[in-house]
This record gives structure tokens, C-alpha cells and sequence, in this order.
């Protein structure tokens, strides 16, 4: 609608056991987001730590831009995450 938004990062810990699963989700994520809204996923980032994703099998991590983007620009970057993840669990028949 013409109002800037902060673009976002999915962040994979590299150690933990479920890597291969949350990178999927990530991917999977990322694929729906660039369908939907093409650029707004940065990247996917292999990043060292675990960041609790040895959790469960769909845990990730978003970083929502950095210092110099505006309050305002993020919080509508998570509505438009919310309907990223909206059409994930559609697609998945709204389970976890």
C-alpha cells in the first residue's frame, strides 16, 4: 500500500539436532514469502548457536531489520508475517 516495511531474516542455529527440520520450515517459509511478497525474506542465515531451536522441529528465529529502520516500518513487517505464517498452517491444515 505504498508504506515501507522492514525486511526480515530467518535465522538457522547450526547446532542443534533439529537443523535439518527448522531449516526446512525456513525454507519453506521463505518460498510462500517470495510468492506472496518477493524481497521482503533477506536471506536465511546458517547462523553458529542453537537460539532454543533444539526445542521442536519449527522453531526459528526472525530478525526484523536493524537500528536505522523505523518502529513503524517493523510492526508492519509483522502483519505481513502473520500472513506468511497464516498461509504456511493453511497449506498444513492449520496444525503445528
Amino acid at each position: 500500500n505504498g508504506q515501507g516495511v522492514t525486511k526480515i531474516r530467518i535465522v538457522v542455529g547450526r547446532q542443534n539436532p533439529n537443523r535439518e527440520q527448522n531449516l526446512a520450515f525456513a525454507r519453506e517459509l521463505k518460498a510462500i514469502a517470495d510468492e506472496m511478497y518477493p524481497g521482503y525474506v533477506k536471506q536465511i542465515y546458517n547462523a553458529k548457536n542453537n537460539y532454543n531451536q533444539d526445542l521442536g522441529p519449527r522453531v526459528i528465529l526472525f530478525e526484523v531489520g536493524t537500528h536505522t529502520n523505523a518502529r513503524q516500518s517493523a510492526e508492519r513487517s509483522m502483519e505481513i508475517l502473520a500472513e506468511i505464517l497464516d498461509a504456511y498452517f493453511r497449506r498444513h491444515g492449520g496444525g503445528a
